[in-house]
């Protein structure tokens, strides 16, 4: 569901110089930036980014029927576990929990080095709500994985970061109820200018989610609104709408 999946997909399937540069330039990866996602399938001819881009518009189905056409066919260990952990993302969603947890493990398996898989386990164990000591571990698990590895390009590791550590401020809320820690990780959180709108939300969702673990309606429904306003059409919107529906006034 994140960027990031993108950005090493490509470098990983390319694997041509200057593909940073080159992504700066890219028209579909510019509407998908400023979450213009109809814009982006319009214009977009890759399978993978036609997966993330068909979630984030609310088309889940559509999105995992092409995450496991190519999971049916790819060899290379790396693009299998960005591949698989897209697809456990959009389960878990659905919370279809066994069937996202079974991606994940194949995706740890394919590239266990990966932060971004740990993040989604950390999730996994949040949204399950049934062991909130596993999603820190698994939260905290992620942020180390992230800061020990060089990424795949600096903005790319600092984007991943930025995730990370929302999650896992949305885990302390939760575990250890601890309002002090998620403000401290809130001020570590550092996106670089072309962090896309997706990631942003997803950030601001899961601040906003930690503020409603801690008890902080006020809080968590600026985190809400924020989320909004960055990407109002696509997943982290509409949940941040369903938080906002659902939360007392």
């Amino acid at each position: 569901m994140l960027f990031e999946f993108f950005t090493a997909y490509r470098n990983l399937k390319k694997n041509m110089a200057g593909i940073e540069r080159a992504r700066h330039l890219d028209p579909v990866m510019a509407a998908y930036r400023a979450g213009q996602y109809g814009r982006a399938l319009a214009l977009n001819t890759d399978p993978f980014l036609r997966a993330e881009i068909l979630i984030q518009l609310d088309r889940a189905a559509e999105g995992e029927q092409v995450l496991r056409q190519m999971a049916a066919i790819e060899q290379q260990p790396k693009l299998m576990a960005l591949i698989q952990s897209s697809l456990g993302n959009v389960l878990m969603f659905q919370k279809r929990y066994d069937e996202a947890m079974e991606c994940f493990q194949r995706a740890l398996g394919s590239w266990p080095e990966r932060g971004s898989t740990h993040r989604a386990i950390a999730e996994y164990w949040l949204r399950r709500g049934d062991n909130p000591a596993e999603a820190l571990r698994w939260a905290r698990l992620a942020v180390e994985k992230e800061n020990a590895g060089p990424g795949l390009s600096e903005d790319s590791k600092a984007i991943c970061l930025g995730e990370d550590l929302a999650t896992l401020a949305w885990a302390v809320a939760v575990h250890l109820k601890d309002g002090a820690e998620v403000d401290r990780l809130s001020e570590l959180v550092a996106f670089p200018a072309i962090t896309p709108m997706s990631s942003l939300a997803m950030s601001s969702f899961h601040f906003g989610m930690a503020w409603a673990a801690l008890g902080d309606a006020s809080r968590s429904a600026i985190y809400f609104e924020l989320t909004l306003s960055r990407d109002r059409t696509g997943v982290w919107g509409r949940e941040a709408a369903s938080m906002m529906a659902t939360s007392p006034k």
